[in-house]
């Protein structure tokens, strides 16, 4: 528990997992992990290996990179309830194209990649919820749709294809879901 919080509780309000219910996300319950970190420490930086996917509880994370004149780029701010990290898991290299720094005090869930992966390739609801239109785009999607367009030609599965489109891609997703 985060305070008063279920984990698994969290992770039904963040748009990534819109749609599914507390029982569709029980198998991700032994992979959530609970990371603090301090005012201004990183939980990655741009070329680490992509292996995590965050949820902000509590605090901000930048999400940024050092521009070619040597300024910050910042690319978002995540904060309460929202998701980042999610589209170098995906990525066959699987490098980060950006750094992650705590803005202030910060509480994350943290997946890891393997376990994200089983559970999304699992559910057949995660599918179905991926066809309807998300409530609001990822704190890093269009940040790392900006700084690595070639992003859904690298996707490892139909499954992670379709998840990269609809959080990157189209934010008016409307269309009905497609049996294949």
């Amino acid at each position: 528990m985060i305070g008063a919080m279920d984990p698994i509780e969290l992770l039904t309000k963040a748009p990534i997992f819109e749609g599914l219910t507390s029982a569709d996300l029980e198998p991700l319950r032994n992979a959530v992990r609970t990371r603090n970190f301090a005012r201004g420490a990183y939980l990655f930086r741009e070329g680490d290996p992509g292996s995590h996917l965050y949820l902000v509880v509590a605090g901000e994370v930048m999400i940024g990179r050092v521009g070619e004149g040597g300024g910050q780029v910042v690319f978002a701010i995540a904060g309460p309830g929202e998701v980042f990290g999610e589209l170098s898991l995906f990525d066959d290299e699987g490098e980060r194209t950006a750094d992650a720094q705590a803005l202030k005090s910060t509480v994350c869930l943290v997946i890891a990649k393997a376990p994200l992966l089983r559970f999304l390739t699992a559910q057949p609801r995660f599918a179905a919820a991926n066809h309807r239109e998300p409530k609001r785009e990822s704190a890093s999607s269009a940040s790392f749709d900006a700084t690595r367009p070639d992003m859904s030609r690298k996707a490892t599965s139909p499954m992670a294809a379709s998840f990269l489109l609809m959080y990157t891609c189209w934010p008016a997703w409307s269309a009905p879901a497609v049996k294949t």
